[in-house]
């Protein structure tokens, strides 16, 4: 796709006219908490990945494992330059 039309944040979207694309990047984009807890996932997993431990579980029962830090690397990558 040319990079005028790409969308960052957009999987199989389709749109027929580049006005379009604001809306879209809008509607597919992590919000702001998305991204703080793909940040917090990351952090909590690296310092676990440290202590040698491969899961563990935050405070509000959410349960973390390489799995979740791969979800969490993805979200980052949005909104990533």
């Amino acid at each position: 796709m040319a990079p005028e039309t790409h969308s960052p944040g957009c999987s199989s979207r389709t749109a027929i006219h580049p006005v379009q694309l604001p809306t879209i990047r809008a509607a597919f984009l992590p919000t702001a908490e998305e991204i703080a807890r793909a940040r917090e996932v990351l952090s909590r997993m690296d310092g676990a990945t440290q202590a040698g431990v491969g899961a563990l579980a935050l405070a509000d029962g959410t349960f973390l494992d390489v799995a979740m830090r791969d979800q969490a690397l993805a979200v980052l990558a949005l909104v990533s330059d």
